[in-house]
């Protein structure tokens, strides 16, 4: 049966036959690849996850599976072997436009059996891409790195630190032109200028006050400045701006979003770290079977208010420790660990939903219900869910313990394996330290 191939560009009116090709120009109909000339783009109507060639000129916005600089027999094979290669280790129907982001990423990186490489890039506002994904038909660059990171937290991808990249607080991009801006009123327009010190009277300034035309006058006593060394000295520098004459010694760092033009000071830009990214052995079984695991906490995330991320939640566990033990209070750190998460995930349930999804859902909504308003929550590992209890001793914390435990056992239909350990507000900090490195 020949290869269905899709051609897109100017030049495929003049396609050479081949035995095992048969040419569509029909981006609805399904295919098994598609060819793309002289640097067209492919359709949006088309699956992202179908094997792509490039003949001709190469597209700028999207990476190819295979390129040639022209159509011929010999290049014609070997794109059939690319894409024989891409669909051996998919098992997958390749035109399935999967509605879940998150799925394409990693179908995406197992059927091409690539990383995902971030690449600095000025073609974005996000100023980073991931070549593998760029381009791809439904695929916003600026969605990627929400999504990237939240397979990296189901441990469905492997994380490895790419760039550092300071962001626009309106827009989220990171082509921002940094400049130097005075601390008063904002511009630009600044002077270095050399300070002058009247040794007589001890006035010192910019030099700009003293001059009068070619002479150097003291504006304070009105003496005029002769000798260098003798009637005045050159202490050092100083920064001056020509807008509103204020006077600094260092300038207010300042960033340009050159996507919507805001201006922002350099506090108020934040930094974002950027990772490349491999699949687990994880990632390559949920892209094998088209189902991604349910977050175990992450419905606890959605239903508890006071759900934070592990930095924050450190933060103010290390906050609360210290007004603990000023007022010799007490104070618990839980730590919940799911230990049959995997055989949970691996069961069907009836309503043919993901694996274990239901259980692992009902059990958050046990968590949530146990928790009072004052205790708060994180959930730094899939399966490993932290909750701090303010004014609760171990011993109190146990009992909470024991109350999630029977819960669970009277309400899930599956038992539920929970490693649970409360620490003291003073042994917190070990654990927290070894969670963040």
């Amino acid at each position: 049966m020949p290869w269905r191939i899709l051609a897109i560009g100017h030049t495929a009116t003049a396609l050479p036959d081949h035995p095992e090709i048969a040419w569509s120009r029909e981006p609805a109909r399904s295919c098994d690849g598609i060819a793309l000339f002289d640097g067209a783009l492919p359709p949006q109507a088309v699956s992202p996850l179908l094997p792509l060639a490039a003949f001709g000129s190469m597209p700028t916005a999207v990476t190819p599976d295979f390129a040639a600089p022209q159509v011929s027999a010999e290049t014609l094979d070997a794109m059939l072997v690319a894409f024989s290669q891409i669909h051996q280790r998919a098992g997958w129907d390749m035109n399935q436009n999967h509605s879940s982001l998150d799925l394409t990423i990693l179908r995406l990186s197992h059927g091409r059996a690539q990383p995902l490489e971030a690449r600095r890039s000025p073609r974005t506002a996000s100023t980073l891409l991931y070549p593998l994904l760029h381009g791809r038909a439904g695929i916003d660059d600026m969605q990627l790195r929400p999504a990237l990171e939240r397979l990296a937290s189901l441990d469905l991808l492997e994380r490895r630190f790419a760039a550092r990249l300071l962001t626009c607080p309106a827009c989220s991009g990171a082509r921002m032109a940094a400049f130097e801006a005075c601390t008063a009123c904002g511009s630009a327009n600044l002077m270095e200028e050399p300070i002058l010190h009247h040794y007589r009277c001890g006035f010192q300034d910019g030099e700009s006050r003293f001059l009068h035309g070619l002479d150097l006058i003291c504006p304070k006593c009105n003496q005029e400045l002769r000798h260098f060394g003798v009637d005045y000295g050159r202490p050092g520098s100083m920064l001056r701006c020509r807008a509103c004459q204020q006077v600094m010694n260092e300038p207010q760092p300042s960033f340009h979003c050159l996507d919507c033009q805001t201006v922002s000071r350099g506090d108020e830009v934040p930094p974002v770290d950027c990772f490349h990214y491999r699949l687990t052995e994880r990632g390559i079984a949920a892209a094998q079977s088209g189902v991604l695991p349910a977050h175990a906490g992450a419905e606890a995330e959605t239903a508890f208010p006071r759900t934070f991320t592990l930095k924050a939640f450190d933060l103010l566990v290390r906050e609360q420790a210290l007004v603990a033990q000023r007022y010799d209070r007490p104070m618990t750190v839980g730590r919940i660990r799911i230990g049959n998460l995997t055989a949970l995930r691996q069961q069907q349930d009836p309503s043919g939903s993901s694996p274990g999804s239901s259980t692992i859902r009902l059990f958050s909504q046990i968590l949530v219900e146990a928790l009072r308003e004052t205790d708060f929550v994180a959930v730094p590992r899939d399966g490993l869910i932290l909750v701090a209890m303010p004014e609760t001793d171990t011993a109190q914390a146990g009992i909470v313990f024991d109350r999630i435990r029977a819960a669970a056992a009277r309400h899930l239909a599956t038992a539920v394996t929970l490693d649970c350990e409360a620490l003291p507000a003073a042994r917190s900090t070990e654990l927290l330290d070894a969670l963040a490195s």
